[in-house]
C-alpha cells in the first residue's frame, strides 16, 4: 500500500534547473503539477487505499512571507529564487477541495503579479478541473449538509441551555444565541483539530452563507410585517435623527482610525474601502437582534421600544447603502451603469409589491371560507418573496431593505397576511433567530487575538463604537427633549452587532476588495463582542429602569384623547364579536388619533372527555373530532374582522389563546400587560336569545371575568350585550349617528367611565350625553358652585365635604369646560331622592340610549342607588347595570367599568383590614339579615386592588416579597353555621364539605395573589353563645357545636393538602372550639360565661347591645360581650394563646408567632 510522500514532488522540483523569472522555466513547474496529478490518479484507482493524503499548500512567490510563520509545518526548497512551502495546516481558508471516502486533499495557489502571473491561472484552471471532475461530489455534498444540519442543532441546543442560567438574571435571548455561537465556533470548541474538520469542511461554508442569506430573508420581512408603520410615519423624523447622529458620528470615528487600521492589520487593495468597511461595523445597527431584544425584554410596544425598531432600521438602511458602495468594486460598472441598474432593481420591487398586493387580495377572496390559506398558497407566497430577494442579490444589489419594503407594504388585513404572520413568527422566534444569531458568533476567531497589537485595535473598534453611538444618541436626545435613561438605553439598543456588518465583511473578503485574514476576523471578533456587551449592558438597563420602560397603566380617568390608546378585546364566541368590533370603531375618535386595538379570542381548551360516556351523551364540544378548537368561531370571527378592515381601513390585531377555564385569565393579564393595554373589554357571561331570554355561556367564562377583574393591572370593562344581532348584519363602519349616555353617579369608578366617554366623544358619529344624578337637596344654589351650560344652564354642585366629591367636582368641572362648553358633548343633571326614582328615570331613558357607560359603584353606600336592584346574582356588574341588563326590552349594550382604587397611601403597606360583620364563606350569608355585608370573595377581590396598588407603588419584585411575607389574619364561618342551622338546606356531611371546598378555593385565589402565610382561626362553640343557650333553654346547643367541631376536623386535613401541593404555603389553625370550651368548663378568670354583659334582655336574648340598655358591672367578669362576640378580655387571650402558646390542641402545627417568621 502507497501513500503520496509530500516531500517527492519538491524534491523532483528542487532537482531541475530553473533560473529567474522567465517563462521558459514554467515546464519544469509545470511537471512538478504533473507528477501531483499522476499520484493522484494512482490513489484515486485504489478505493480499499485507507492512507490519507496529506494537505498541501504550494506557495510560489518571490520571497518567503514570515506573516503565517507560527502557523506554519512547512519544508523549504529553494528552486532559483523561488520558495516552495508545504503547508498541512487544515485550519487555513483553501480554494478548492478534492474529497474521496478517505482522503481529503486541498491545493491552493498563489502567485505575484509578474508574467508568470497568466500561465499560473492557466496552470491552475487545469488542476481545479481536474479536481473537480475527480471529487466524488455526492459524498462531499452528504458530508456537507451533515455539517450544517450539525452545527445548527447544536447552536439550538446551547443557546437554551445558556438561556436557562442568563434568564434569571434579566438576559435577553440574542446574548445566549450569540454565546452558543461563539462557544461552538474556532473560539470555542472548533479549536480542537477534529472538530473543526467536521465543520468546516469542504463547501460547508458555502452552505452556512446561503443559510445565513436565507435567515436574513425571513427576518426582515417579518421585520416588515410587524412593523407598526403608523407610528413609524408619526415618528419618522425622531428616529432618523436618532439613526442619522449616531451613524454620523461612527462615520467621523470610522474614518479617524481607518488608516491605522489598514495599516496594522497588513491589509492591502484599496486604502479607501477598508475605511467604509470599518464604517459600516462602527455604525450599523443590527435591526433583527434591535428587534427581538425589545421583544424578549418585554418593551418592544413601549413608545422607546419601537423607536429603537424604527432608528435601528434606518441606521441598516445607511449600512446596506455603504454596502452597495463596496460590492460596486467588483463589479465594476459605471456610473451611468449603476444608475441604470438600480433603476430596474427600484422597478422590480415596485412591481412585485403592486402585483403581490393583487394576488393577496386574490387568495383573500378565494379563501373567504377558510381557517387560513392552504399550504400551495403559502408557498406561492414565500416564493414571491424568496425569487424577488434572489434577484436582487444577483444583479448585485442586497435584499435586506428590499424584503423589509415588501413586508411592511404586504396587505394587513385578510387570511394571507394572518396566515403568514403566524407562519413566520412562530418559526423565525425558535428556529430562525437562534440559528442567525448563533451563526455570528460561529464566525468570530478569537484566536486572532494572540497579540497585544490586535487586541488593542479590537478594543479601540469597540469603544469608538459604542462611544460613537452614546454621544450621537444622547446628542440626538437632548435636541428631542427624551429623559437621559432613556437615552442611555437607546445608545446601547443602537450599538447591537452582528447582521449589516457581518454581511459587508463577507461581501468583501469574497469579492476579494479584502484581502487581510488578519482585518476580516478582527473585525468579527470585534462586532461579537461589542454586541456581547451592549447585550449585557441592556438587559441589565431594563432591569433597572424598570419603573420607566417598564409596564405603566395609565387609568382612562388620565388618559388623553389626542394620544394612543391601546386595548385589549376579549371574545369566547362569535355572538358579541359584532358589538365588540362596533365599540371598538367608536374608540376610533377623530382619524389622526391613533389607536391600536387587540381582538382576543379566548378558545377552551378541553379536558378529557370521561370514555363511560355515550356518543349521544356527549357535549357538542366532546363530540367534535375537529382538531383545531373553536374553528367555527374563528371563521366567522376572522370574517367580522376582515370586513370592518376593508371597509373602515383600521387594523384590529387578532390574538389567540387556547387555555383552559381555570388559567385562561393569566394569559388575558399577561398579554394586557404586554402590549401596555389602557383597558380590557371582557364579554358578559349571559346572551340574549331571540325570544329576549339570557342565555348562560360556560361556567369557565364567568370565572374567567372575575379572575381578570381581580388580577388585571389596568381597567377591566364589561360589554352586556342585550341585542341579537348576527356578524355582519349591521356594518362595522356604519355612518348612523350613535347615541351613548355615561352614567354619573360619583366615585373613582364614574371618573373612569366618564375618561373612557372622552373617547367616544371625538368620534365624528358618536352622540354622547353626560346625565349626573345628584341628591335632591343639591338644588340649593348655595351648596356649591354655578357652572352655567350654554344650552340649558344647568347647575354643576361642587361640594367640598369628602375628598371623593371633591375629586369628582373638579374633575367633572374640567370635564364640562374642556367638551360640554365647546358643543362636543351634552350635559344633563338628574335629582332625585333615593334609588327607586333613579330607577324609574333609568326606565325611562332605556330606549333612547344605544351604549350605557357605568361605573362599577366604587361611589360606596349611596342614597342615589341604595334599593335600586334586587337582583344579586352578579355582583361584579354593580348595582346600576344589573338594573340595566335585567330590562325585558333594552338596546344593544352595556358597559360596566371597573377601575382600581386611586385611594391609596403608604399607611397601607403596614396592614389593611377586610372584615366585614355578618359575612360568610357563602357569599349570600348576612345579605338579608344585615344588608350591606361584603363577602369574602368581596374582600378578597378588595386584596387586589391593594394588591396592584402595592405593586404600582413598590415595583414588582418588592411587592411579591412584602405580600409573601405578611401573615393574612382569616375568622370566618360561623355565620354560615348559624345560617344553616335556621334552614338545614342538606344534610350536615354535605354542609361541611361543601363549606370547606368554598374556603379552600378562596384561600387559593388569595395564594394566587402573592399570600403565603395564612393565619387561621377556626369556628368557636358558638352553641355556647348566649343567643344560642336562649334558644335552647340555657345549655349548649349540640348540634350546632358538632358542626363546629367537624369544619374544624374537616378543614385541618384540606389545609394540610394545600401545604402539601401549593408551594410556599403555610398556616396556622387556631382551634377556637377547644380554646373556648376549655374556659367554659374552666372558667378560671371569669365569673359568667354563659350570659352577655349587654343587649340580652330582649326575648331569647336577641336585643343588640346599644344605648339604654343595662350594662354588667365589670365586662372582664364576662366571656361575652353580647348575644354573638366575646369580650375585650376573652379576645386578648385567645390572642395571647393563638401567638405563643405551644399547646397543639389550641393551635397547630405552629403558633402564629412562629408562621410569622417561618
Amino acid at each position: 500500500m502507497t501513500g503520496l510522500d509530500p516531500s517527492t514532488p519538491l524534491n523532483q522540483s528542487g532537482g531541475g534547473e530553473t533560473s529567474g523569472r522567465n517563462s521558459e522555466n514554467l515546464p519544469d513547474t509545470r511537471g512538478i503539477m504533473d507528477s501531483h496529478i499522476s499520484a493522484l490518479k494512482e490513489l484515486l484507482k485504489q478505493p480499499s487505499n485507507h492512507d490519507l493524503i496529506k494537505p498541501m499548500l504550494l506557495d510560489f512567490s518571490d520571497e518567503i512571507h514570515d506573516t503565517d510563520e507560527e502557523d506554519r509545518e512547512a519544508e523549504r526548497v529553494n528552486v532559483s529564487g523561488k520558495a516552495v512551502v508545504a503547508n498541512k495546516d487544515l485550519g487555513k481558508p483553501f480554494k478548492e477541495v478534492l474529497k474521496c471516502p478517505f482522503t481529503r486533499i486541498i491545493i491552493e495557489f498563489s502567485a505575484p503579479k509578474h508574467k508568470m502571473q497568466t500561465n499560473m491561472e492557466r496552470l491552475g484552471r487545469g488542476l481545479i478541473n481536474f479536481l473537480i471532475e475527480a471529487s466524488i461530489i455526492g459524498e462531499s455534498s452528504k458530508e456537507d449538509g451533515k455539517s450544517l444540519t450539525s452545527a445548527v442543532s447544536a447552536i439550538l441546543v446551547l443557546s437554551h441551555v445558556f438561556q436557562i442560567f442568563l434568564k434569571p438574571l434579566g438576559q435577553p435571548a440574542p446574548l445566549a444565541q450569540i454565546l452558543a455561537g461563539l462557544v461552538l465556533g474556532p473560539s470555542g470548541l472548533s479549536r480542537a483539530p477534529s472538530i473543526h474538520v467536521f465543520f468546516f469542511q469542504n463547501f460547508a461554508i458555502d452552505f452556512y452563507e446561503s443559510m445565513a442569506l436565507y435567515c436574513r430573508i425571513s427576518i426582515m420581512f417579518l421585520i416588515g410585517l410587524e412593523m407598526d408603520i403608523p407610528y413609524l410615519r408619526r415618528n419618522f423624523r425622531e428616529a432618523s435623527i436618532i439613526a442619522c447622529s449616531g451613524c454620523l458620528m461612527c462615520t467621523l470615528f470610522a474614518a479617524a482610525i481607518s488608516y491605522f487600521v489598514y495599516e496594522e492589520t497588513g491589509s492591502r487593495g484599496s486604502h479607501f474601502t477598508v475605511a467604509l468597511v470599518i464604517t459600516v461595523i462602527l455604525a450599523n445597527t443590527a435591526s433583527p437582534i434591535v428587534f427581538r431584544l425589545a421583544a424578549d425584554l418585554k418593551f418592544a410596544t413601549s413608545d422607546i421600544g419601537r423607536l429603537a425598531i424604527s432608528s435601528s432600521v434606518i441606521g441598516d438602511m445607511y449600512a446596506v447603502f455603504i454596502l452597495v458602495i463596496i460590492s460596486g468594486e467588483k463589479h465594476k460598472r459605471t456610473v451611468t451603469g449603476w444608475a441604470l441598474m438600480a433603476g430596474c432593481s427600484l422597478l422590480l420591487l415596485v412591481g412585485i409589491i403592486i402585483c403581490t398586493k393583487h394576488l393577496v387580495n386574490w387568495l383573500n377572496k378565494r379563501n373567504r371560507d377558510e381557517k387560513n390559506l392552504q399550504a400551495v398558497e403559502v408557498m406561492l407566497l414565500c416564493s414571491v418573496i424568496l425569487v424577488t430577494a434572489m434577484i436582487l442579490e444577483t444583479m448585485g444589489f442586497s435584499s435586506i431593505i428590499a424584503c423589509f419594503l415588501m413586508g411592511s407594504m404586504f396587505p394587513r388585513g385578510g387570511k394571507s397576511a394572518r396566515t403568514l404572520l403566524a407562519i413566520l413568527t412562530y418559526t423565525v422566534h425558535n428556529f430562525i433567530f437562534p440559528i442567525y444569531f448563533g451563526y455570528t458568533g460561529f464566525k468570530a476567531d478569537t484566536s486572532y487575538l494572540n497579540e497585544l497589537k490586535r487586541i488593542g485595535i479590537v478594543s479601540m473598534v469597540i469603544v469608538l463604537s459604542i462611544g460613537g453611538k452614546i454621544f450621537g444618541t444622547l446628542a440626538a436626545c437632548r435636541y428631542l427633549k427624551t429623559p437621559l435613561n432613556e437615552g442611555v438605553l437607546l445608545a446601547f439598543l443602537m450599538n447591537m452587532k452582528g447582521h449589516v456588518d457581518i454581511l459587508t465583511l463577507t461581501t468583501a473578503m469574497q469579492n476579494k476588495v479584502l484581502n487581510s485574514s488578519i482585518f476580516y476576523n478582527l473585525m468579527v471578533s470585534a462586532v461579537v463582542i461589542s454586541s456581547l456587551i451592549s447585550a449585557a449592558l441592556i438587559g441589565f438597563l431594563v432591569r433597572r429602569e424598570s419603573d420607566t420602560i417598564g409596564i405603566r397603566h395609565i387609568p382612562m380617568e388620565f388618559h388623553s384623547p389626542e394620544k394612543e390608546l391601546k386595548l385589549v378585546a376579549c371574545v369566547h364566541s362569535r355572538h358579541i364579536v359584532s358589538c365588540m368590533v362596533r365599540l371598538i370603531l367608536s374608540l376610533r375618535g377623530s382619524d389622526n388619533v391613533p389607536i391600536s386595538p387587540y381582538l382576543m379570542h379566548l378558545i377552551e381548551l378541553p379536558g378529557k372527555p370521561k370514555k363511560n360516556k355515550a356518543f349521544d351523551e356527549q357535549e357538542e364540544d366532546e363530540s367534535s373530532d375537529d382538531e383545531d378548537f373553536g374553528r367555527n368561531d374563528v371563521v366567522e370571527i376572522n370574517e367580522a374582522i376582515d370586513l370592518s378592515t376593508e371597509e373602515t381601513k383600521m387594523m384590529i390585531h387578532q390574538v389567540q389563546t387556547v387555555a383552559p377555564f381555570k388559567t385562561m385569565y393569566q394569559d388575558v393579564c399577561d398579554f394586557a400587560d404586554d402590549v401596555r393595554a389602557s383597558f380590557i373589554v371582557l364579554p358578559f357571561h349571559k346572551h340574549q336569545r331571540i325570544d329576549g331570554k339570557f342565555e348562560n355561556d360556560k361556567d369557565g367564562v364567568r370565572t374567567t371575568n372575575q379572575k381578570v377583574l381581580r388580577h388585571a393591572q389596568c381597567s377591566v370593562a364589561l360589554l352586556v350585550h342585550r341585542g341579537h344581532d348576527t356578524i355582519g348584519t349591521q356594518a362595522a363602519g356604519s355612518e348612523s349617528l350613535q347615541q351613548i349616555a355615561t352614567l354619573f353617579f360619583g366615585g373613582p369608578d364614574d371618573r373612569e367611565a366618564l375618561g373612557f366617554s372622552k373617547r367616544l366623544s371625538t368620534h365624528h358619529h358618536s352622540s354622547l350625553t353626560i346625565i349626573r344624578f345628584l341628591p335632591t337637596s343639591a338644588r340649593d344654589p348655595n351648596v356649591g358652585i354655578n357652572v352655567s351650560q350654554k344650552e340649558d344652564d344647568v347647575l354643576v354642585a361642587i361640594d367640598h365635604e369628602t375628598e371623593i366629591e371633591e375629586a369628582d367636582s373638579s374633575y367633572l368641572a374640567n370635564f364640562y369646560h374642556r367638551y360640554v362648553t365647546s358643543g362636543k358633548v351634552r350635559f344633563l343633571e338628574k335629582y332625585v331622592e333615593n334609588g327607586a326614582q333613579t330607577g324609574m328615570i333609568l326606565r325611562d331613558m332605556a330606549k333612547t340610549y344605544a351604549l350605557f357607560i357605568v361605573g362599577k359603584g366604587g361611589r360606596g353606600d349611596s342614597l342615589l342607588t341604595t334599593g335600586i336592584s334586587d337582583w344579586e346574582e352578579c355582583p361584579e356588574l354593580g348595582v346600576v347595570v344589573k338594573l340595566l341588563a335585567g330590562y325585558d326590552i333594552s338596546p344593544l349594550p352595556f358597559l360596566a367599568l371597573v377601575e382600581d382604587s386611586q385611594n391609596f397611601t403608604e399607611d397601607t403597606l403596614h396592614g389593611v383590614n377586610f372584615a366585614s360583620g355578618g359575612a360568610g364563606v357563602d357569599k349570600t350569608i348576612g345579605q338579608e339579615v344585615f344588608g350591606q355585608v361584603i363577602s369574602f370573595e368581596e374582600q378578597i377581590q378588595q386584596f387586589a386592588t391593594v394588591q396592584g396598588n402595592i405593586t404600582a407603588l413598590l415595583g414588582e419584585s418588592k411587592a411579591d416579597l412584602l405580600l409573601q411575607d405578611s401573615t393574612y389574619i382569616i375568622s370566618i364561618g360561623s355565620n354560615d353555621v348559624m345560617t344553616y342551622i335556621f334552614n338545614k338546606s342538606t344534610t350536615p356531611e354535605l354542609f361541611i364539605a361543601s363549606l370547606t371546598d368554598a374556603f379552600a378555593v378562596h384561600l387559593k385565589d388569595l395564594y394566587n395573589l402573592g399570600a403565603r402565610k395564612f393565619g387561621i382561626l377556626s369556628i368557636p362553640p358558638i352553641g355556647c353563645c348566649p343567643i344560642a343557650r336562649s334558644a335552647s333553654g340555657g345549655s349548649c346547643d349540640e348540634d350546632t357545636n358538632k358542626l363546629a367541631s367537624a369544619f374544624y376536623t374537616s378543614f385541618e386535613f384540606r389545609l394540610q393538602n394545600l401545604s402539601s401541593t401549593l408551594e410556599g404555603f403555610k398556616y396556622s389553625l387556631g382551634n377556637t372550639f377547644n380554646m373556648t370550651m376549655n374556659i367554659i368548663n374552666k372558667p378560671i378568670g371569669f365569673k359568667d360565661v354563659k350570659s352577655a354583659c349587654c343587649g340580652t334582655k330582649g326575648p331569647l336574648g336577641l336585643s343588640d347591645c346599644k344605648e339604654g340598655l343595662d350594662l354588667c358591672p365589670d365586662r372582664d367578669d364576662y366571656l361575652f360581650w353580647d348575644a354573638f362576640h366575646p369580650t375585650q378580655k376573652a379576645s386578648i387571650l385567645a390572642a395571647q394563646v393563638l401567638v405563643f402558646s405551644q399547646d397543639q390542641n389550641f393551635v397547630a402545627p405552629v403558633n402564629f408567632k412562629s408562621l410569622r417568621y417561618a
